[in-house]
């Protein structure tokens, strides 16, 4: 690199170090993981009581919104931070909490002291994967039958909804043909066998008759099409809340469970109205709290209040509750005032590096003494002719190198056609549902778009092969054309070349094929005119291996080649490792 080129360079990757820095650094503040975890609502001899794990603490609150207790929820054993929870009462009054902890699995089982107003005597209820249809699920909900010694654990990946007895003994699981679910979500158990499931990817809930000794049965259903109000894209039912008439708040989300509706139908199941959350809300968690609903915000860390008509009433919670939650509500603002600054930086950065490798950096100049003449100076060369070259000397690829290449990439399209199929095809043997897979339109239309894809990049890649390449050689210069376009040259001094390739200025010039198993592949031109014209006449120090001919590629590119080469190294290497620290 040139000096100007240093001096340009070094302060573009320090600003986009710099940018990229401050987008890392935004990422983790604006994560609101810390936030609102779980919600349920429980019904005590002293009214409704309203538990939340947010903060990584458990707090319980009063119908009204008053908190009555906090309790850091490090101390019960659990493995991760719960992301459903259930509460219940028996018949003693007695309250106990239940968490799934999906890393071992089990159950946790808690006992509520009413006396110190925190969960005691933290012990397993049930434990082993017998708990998960599938080992790979991480999306695991329950809900639980206090008064019918009975514990329903809906896994996602398994698709299915099974029933447990309070020592862990299997009991009851849904037939796929008699009641299809897909990714189901979370469950709530409305008493009287009855259990109302969020069927994520069919769109709908689901009330299910589960009498003890019998397969759950399909009662009916309720699709989130069916309220009209929806905005676009959110249909997938994650959670539901039922109300002591009958109203029923659906939680519709976007694909990736986010940016979700509230809809609201009445007892007949009539759409109501969809419910209006402030702008940026992003709705996790619902239940009925008396006749209204509670919504566990995890984008904005707080509980909002709506009632049966879909009204915002307000923030749910006393001064110390949100008080606790407004630094992290913070955090997470600063976080996304920290991302939008460095994406924006990262942007000027990269036009900025954009205009100032066009404006500085070096185009290949074409050589002189190119004519159409030069074509029948190739006639005069012999294979075995000694004689002084005549300059300028074409080379042009043989016929042999040109069907080499075509055989090769026939095999490349055959491989790239056949393994954009094999995407969709081995994924459905592996879940062993084909015809649910080819039911995804969106997976289908995925593997369609991606074949068509790799189809147009092998077009581009046969056109691209089909243009002639000619390689041109006077005394003092070395040309690269393609389909009679000049694409690089330089010098013969300032040439180089390794045992495949040629190096013109930053271009590297191919003029063996690649081997496969050999480290020298089949030759492209005539190798003996080639020696004499154009190896033969190099200065010796210009001979260099392979990898020496890549480096000086990158050393001798543009400005902005270096400049994306450098930020693609840096956000491989974010990408890479960034998991590791969150």
């Amino acid at each position: 690199m040139t000096k100007r080129e240093w001096q340009l360079a070094i302060p573009l990757l320090m600003g986009f170090a710099l940018c990229l820095a401050g987008f890392v650094h935004g990422q983790r503040l604006a994560d609101p993981s810390d936030g609102v975890a779980a919600l349920r609502v429980f019904k005590t001899q002293q009214g409704e009581r309203v538990a939340v794990i947010a903060n990584n603490a458990l707090h319980v609150l009063d119908a009204a919104g008053h908190r009555l207790a906090r309790q850091d929820i490090k101390p019960l054993g659990l493995t991760e931070r719960p992301n459903d929870m259930d509460w219940t009462v028996d018949d003693q009054q007695r309250v106990e909490a239940w968490f799934f902890d999906d890393t071992v699995p089990r159950v946790l089982r808690c006992a509520w002291s009413m006396e110190h107003m925190q969960l005691v005597d933290c012990r397993d209820a049930m434990t082993g994967p017998q708990l998960k249809v599938s080992t790979l699920s991480r999306a695991v909900h329950l809900a639980v039958d206090r008064g019918g010694q009975r514990v329903f654990i809906a896994d996602a990946n398994g698709d299915r909804v099974q029933s447990f007895d309070l020592a862990g003994k299997a009991l009851a699981s849904t037939d796929p043909q008699a009641v299809p679910l897909f990714f189901p979500n979370r469950l709530r158990y409305l008493g009287d066998d009855t259990l109302v499931v969020a069927d994520n990817d069919h769109r709908r809930l689901v009330w299910l008759r589960v009498t003890p000794g019998q397969a759950p049965q399909l009662v009916r259903s309720l699709r989130s099409a069916d309220h009209g109000q929806a905005r676009a894209g959110r249909g997938k039912v994650t959670d539901a809340a039922i109300g002591p008439d009958g109203t029923v708040w659906m939680l519709a989300m976007k694909q990736g469970q986010k940016d979700g509706d509230v809809l609201v139908f009445d007892a007949q199941q009539r759409p109501v109205a969809r419910a209006s959350l402030e702008d940026g809300a992003d709705p996790l968690i619902i239940d009925a709290l008396g006749d209204t609903a509670l919504v566990a915000d995890y984008s904005l860390i707080k509980l909002h209040h709506i009632d049966a008509q879909g009204r915002n009433l307000g923030e749910f919670g006393d001064t110390a509750f949100r008080g606790e939650l407004a630094p992290l509500q913070a955090r997470v603002r600063e976080g996304a005032v920290w991302k939008t600054g460095a994406m924006a930086g990262g942007g000027i950065v990269i036009v900025l590096g954009l205009v100032l490798g066009w404006r500085f950096g070096e185009k290949p100049k074409r050589p002189g003494q190119f004519d159409e003449q030069a074509k029948a100076a190739l006639a005069g060369l012999g294979k075995a002719d000694t004689t002084p070259l005549r300059f300028p000397v074409v080379l042009k690829q043989t016929q042999a190198y040109r069907t080499a290449m075509h055989k090769q990439m026939l095999g490349v399209t055959v491989v790239v056609v056949l393994v954009a199929t094999m995407a969709v095809a081995v994924p459905a043997f592996l879940v062993g549902d084909l015809e649910k897979m080819l039911g995804n339109w969106k997976l289908v239309s995925g593997a369609l778009i991606g074949i068509a894809v790799s189809c147009l990049s092998i077009v581009l890649v046969w056109r691209e092969l089909s243009k002639a390449l000619e390689l041109r050689v006077t005394e003092h210069k070395l040309g690269c054309f393609k389909g009679g376009d000049l694409v690089c040259s330089a010098p013969l001094k300032e040439a180089y070349a390794s045992t495949n390739a040629l190096l013109l200025g930053a271009k590297v010039v191919r003029f063996r094929m690649p081997a496969m198993h050999t480290k020298v592949g089949a030759p492209m031109f005539d190798m003996e005119v080639f020696n004499r014209a154009v190896l033969a006449r190099l200065p010796p120090q210009n001979l260099v291996s392979d990898q020496a001919l890549a480096w000086l590629a990158i050393k001798n590119g543009p400005l902005v080649v270096k400049l994306l080469f450098c930020v693609l190294f840096v956000a491989g290497v974010v990408v890479g490792f960034y998991p590791m620290f969150r």
